[in-house]
């Protein structure tokens, strides 16, 4: 995932045999979108057409829905401009420049003696660089990158769209067939896109000249393919001891407390949303945890921490950044059970009258002496998540309460005080049910009467759960500024340090994800798991067989639009390819491109060998996965009334064109003629 004036050339022309031009890289650069925090897109058409995923806009399309019109149900063409909907809250950004800066933020960090103050001097130049672009281009949005843990910092200068308009998205059956039974897995059979229009500030169609054209013919497998997107987060840079802590203690940690969120959530319809979200979180995290255990991931993580402390070595600095995280680590273990326990994770009205109690109790001190997470800074957000609505229905709460109860016991014992405390002599059932019967913290005018009148309030409460959060908080709190101050600040520090090291890789090492914008390249190539191989694509017709296979029964019903057109498109029209780049959340909505810059797929997922992207990349396992271009031709032509945006972006828009065209075979450089 590489920044675009950062492409490692020479290793791509080793592993793939082709490197991007500088007018690829130009052109990738013009015709890629950001769309806020949710994924990426790109032009395909001279009038601002952006093409882009149907999840990565779910929530214009549910804004646009109403109860006559549900557009998940049905889908939507926009067969006129007029007809076209305006998306609310959606802002599109292009990516047009960046500079590197660090030398004005170290210089500023430097003129600091107080060593502790450091972060602040950096926010504080940070600030004074974004307000200078944007005196300086006020049509434009300035932000500051830090790379490398801090080591580098970059200036980015983006155009910024927020008249976006809803032109074409399919039903949610199409878009994401299977649920989250096929989510992050392949084979896949979905038809995951959207088409969006950019307006400019006269509200006229977006003129985008640079827009990606449709790879005349296809890709095929083995073909050296680019994806350009604004890929989230990974953090690389952590150590051998910190995955094999995530490993053995975060991540089961979190997946416990997950799976006891999702037994408490009752069957009924209204917590199909929110189980789904549950679900797809767990279904991620599970996916990270089977990734640490591969070896060939371990291996990375292992290379590259041996090739920084080479690096380290040749410096000549004595100084030891992993023995600092491995102390840092061996203490997290220690103190990880014991915060876990207090705060009674997964029950979330106990965290409302810990968040109360923590807010009352360090708004007392001075913003220097607080825990950093309760700070002024974060002050807002906090209360706004603390007075927002209920957390679900009360069997629900007290079954949370009541595995957190029992968690609790199991970290700490029947006899620690926390545990007598909330249990008082009862098993975690019926505690919970007494501790919620007198409580009324359910209520978010009672925690806005808390919060308004501080300490005398909470003293004066009787309520159960507020009194074992504010009896036990000085423990809680000598835990956390224990972590604060000999954990989190020594892991920051000495990744500080390691980030340093790598900054001076540029050709080997590319910085983390940080939603701008990054080159991945890879090949098309099927996935041998579970002793199975897997082709490079899936087809229109393997689409019919699953949902056949399942006797069309939700998730796997085929939408009407879809069943109509079965019998007119050919079932071996290619509907989903995968492809070894290396990827991250963020790259949603991405183009994938030959080595011409012509569009061959759109991404929208990973497979579960993917679910390492954090921590680093298993080329043999990790797989992205894109509609065929030829998919988004076909659903166009024969499934949606979509010829006239097919003619407006150049692609063919008659049935003819929907047969397999293989492209010829290109050779290799390294082959003999």
């Amino acid at each position: 995932m590489w920044p675009l004036d950062q492409v490692p050339h020479q290793a791509w022309q080793r592993t793939l045999g082709v490197s991007p031009s500088a007018a690829l890289l130009a052109r990738l650069q013009a015709a890629s979108v950001r769309l806020g925090l949710d994924g990426s897109g790109s032009f395909v058409s001279p009038q601002g057409l952006v093409l882009t995923n149907y999840h990565v806009v779910q929530s214009c399309i549910e804004a646009l829905s109403t109860p006559r019109r549900n557009l998940a149900v049905h889908g939507f063409t926009a067969a006129r401009r007029t007809q076209e909907r305006r998306c609310p809250d959606l802002a599109l950004r292009q990516q047009i420049d960046s500079r590197d800066v660090s030398a004005e933020v170290d210089r500023a960090i430097a003129a600091m003696p107080a060593t502790d103050q450091a972060e602040r001097v950096r926010q504080a130049e940070v600030t004074r660089l974004e307000a200078a672009c944007q005196q300086a281009h006020p049509d434009q949005v300035c932000e500051v990158g830090a790379l490398h843990a801090g080591a580098r910092h970059v200036l980015r200068r983006y155009r910024e769209w927020d008249d976006v308009r809803l032109v074409w998205v399919p039903e949610a059956g199409a878009a994401l067939f299977g649920g989250a039974a096929d989510n992050v897995a392949y084979p896949r059979f979905a038809l995951d896109a959207a088409l969006l229009r950019v307006h400019d500030r006269r509200a006229r169609p977006l003129r985008t000249p640079q827009a990606l054209r449709r790879a005349a013919h296809g890709a095929r497998d083995g073909d050296a393919l680019f994806v350009a997107g604004f890929p989230a987060e990974s953090d690389r840079l952590r150590s051998v001891a910190q995955a094999e802590f995530a490993r053995e203690v975060t991540l089961p940690q979190t997946l416990a407390a997950l799976r006891a969120q999702l037994d408490a959530l009752p069957q009924a319809d209204g917590s199909a949303a929110l189980r789904y979200e549950l679900d797809n979180s767990y279904q991620i995290l599970a996916g990270e945890w089977q990734a640490l255990q591969r070896p060939a991931l371990l291996a990375q993580i292992q290379h590259t921490e041996q090739r920084l402390r080479a690096l380290q070595t040749r410096s000549g600095d004595r100084a030891d950044p992993w023995a600092e995280i491995a102390r840092a680590v061996a203490l997290q273990r220690a103190l990880a059970p014991q915060i876990e326990a207090l705060s009674l994770d997964g029950a979330a009205l106990f965290a409302r009258a810990s968040t109360l109690v923590a807010l009352v109790a360090e708004g007392a001190l001075s913003d220097a002496q607080r825990l950093p997470e309760y700070r002024q800074a974060r002050r807002a957000e906090l209360q706004r998540s603390l007075l927002a609505a209920s957390d679900g229905d009360a069997a629900q709460i007290q079954r949370e309460l009541a595995q957190a109860l029992h968690r609790s016991r199991e970290l700490l014992g029947a006899a620690h005080p926390f545990v007598q405390a909330a249990l008082d002599g009862r098993e975690p059932a019926a505690a919970a049910a007494a501790l919620l019967a007198d409580s009324r913290l359910g209520d978010a005018t009672e925690r806005q009467r808390l919060l308004a009148g501080g300490a005398a309030a909470l003293a004066a409460s009787t309520d159960p759960l507020l009194r074992l959060a504010r009896e036990h908080w000085p423990q809680r709190r000598a835990l956390l500024q224990q972590q604060w101050q000999q954990v989190e600040q020594p892991l920051a520090a000495a990744t500080r340090a390691i980030g340093r090291l790598a900054a001076a890789m540029p050709d080997e090492l590319a910085p983390d994800a940080d939603f701008s914008l990054r080159l991945s390249a890879g090949r098309a190539r099927g996935v041998d798991t579970g002793g199975r191989r897997l082709p490079w694509t899936t087809t229109w017709g393997g689409w019919w067989d699953r949902a056949d296979s399942f006797d069309q029964a939700a998730p796997f019903q085929l939408p009407p639009t879809l069943a109509r057109a079965r019998a007119h498109i050919d079932p071996r029209t290619p509907l989903n390819l995968v492809l070894d780049a290396d990827l991250a959340p963020g790259y949603s909505g991405s183009p994938v491109v030959n080595v011409q810059g012509e569009l061959v797929g759109l991404l929208f997922d990973g497979n579960g060998g993917s679910l390492g992207f954090a921590w680093g990349f298993d080329a043999d396992q990790a797989r992205g996965v894109a509609v065929h271009a030829q998919a988004l031709q076909v659903a166009l032509s024969q499934v949606y009334p979509g010829r006239h945006l097919l003619r407006e972006m150049g692609w063919p828009a008659t049935a003819a064109s929907t047969k397999i065209q293989p492209a010829p075979r290109a050779r290799h450089p390294r082959e003999k003629r």
